[in-house]
């Protein structure tokens, strides 16, 4: 059995992702990590305590440290129009605070790290100031991890702006920190928005879910409604991207890859106007050292399948 910690600051996406990630029989959640990012620590903490609680699970939840952006976009983003005021939709499910840990993120990440060396994953649905803070504190910590799966970024695409998305521009030193220390040793494979557009949830696609899965359904409408308007209306598009689905998928069931060169990254910090940029060196022009496998390209059809074949596990655990 796989064992994974997710680092997450949900978030709609991250939600949906999260609740596949804790119902799958092969993957055991060592515990949940939160970094802030689309809402405020203490909002984002409540979140994931909700999601746990859903299930009636008692997977812990571990607090990141407050991190303020520092890249000035951030502040006139639109982050609420996608995730809703909570960043949950119109979801309602309610907390339960005794699931967040006293033990810090960083701490317990550096703690189970080193309990099963090169056993545990790390997959990251947010910024990724905790691996940072866990590098800061621990730098030998890159030689006893496990794989490390990453939603963010983009090499062609942005969100946050043209040719920026959010997680890495949120927190981009620490993005570029991570890449440049855990990469180098073991590289990160990154599904951004390279990949995550490539997979529209259209009419079509939310009718299967609905003929097949119909507690799926239920959560479904509460979380995406409104992110499919906000689609139609500022991207013309039939339907949503949920990124952070995708990025748990290429963790669990990768078959629907058709295309993960491994390249050369480089996050840029140095602009306040593309503070999270992905530079990747393709087409190995300056002989850097490879620190990232990127998603580029996927099977669409595939992709759903392999969710589909997820969702039947998911459909079992919800009330």
């Amino acid at each position: 059995m796989r064992q994974v910690i997710i680092d997450t600051d949900p978030g709609t996406d991250d939600s949906l992702a999260i609740l596949l990630a804790l119902s799958q029989p092969d993957v055991e959640v060592l515990g949940l990590t939160t970094v802030q990012g689309n809402q405020s620590l203490e909002q984002i903490n409540a979140n994931a305590t909700s999601l746990v609680n859903y299930l009636s699970l008692d997977v812990p939840i571990y607090s990141g440290s407050p991190h303020q952006s520092q890249n000035p976009v951030i502040a006139k983003s639109q982050r609420q129009a996608y995730h809703g005021d909570r960043g949950m939709g119109s979801l309602e499910i309610p907390p339960r605070e005794e699931l967040l840990a006293e033990e810090s993120a960083v701490d317990f990440i550096i703690r189970a790290v080193k309990t099963n060396p090169k056993k545990v994953d790390i997959l990251t649905l947010g910024p990724l100031t905790n691996l940072a803070r866990c590098l800061e504190k621990e730098p030998d910590l890159v030689n006893e991890l496990g794989q490390v799966y990453s939603m963010g970024g983009g090499i062609h695409k942005g969100k946050l702006t043209p040719v920026t998305e959010f997680n890495y521009g949120y927190d981009a030193q620490a993005a570029q920190s991570v890449y440049q220390q855990i990469g180098t040793q073991i590289p990160i494979t990154m599904c951004g928005l390279d990949a995550t557009y490539q997979a529209v949830y259209t009419p079509e696609i939310v009718q299967a879910i609905e003929d097949h899965f119909p507690k799926i359904s239920e959560l479904f409408h509460a979380l995406f409604d409104d992110q499919i308007k906000t689609y139609q209306e500022r991207e013309s598009l039939p339907g949503c991207i949920i990124h952070d689905v995708m990025a748990f998928m290429v963790y669990y069931d990768p078959d629907f890859v058709e295309a993960v060169p491994l390249t050369a990254m480089t996050i840029v910090t140095d602009s306040n106007l593309v503070q999270g940029l992905c530079v990747a060196d393709l087409e190995g022009r300056f002989n850097q050292v490879t620190n990232a496998r990127v998603v580029m390209r996927v099977n669409p059809d595939r992709y759903f399948d392999r969710l589909m074949e997820a969702f039947m596990h998911l459909e079992t655990h919800l009330p």
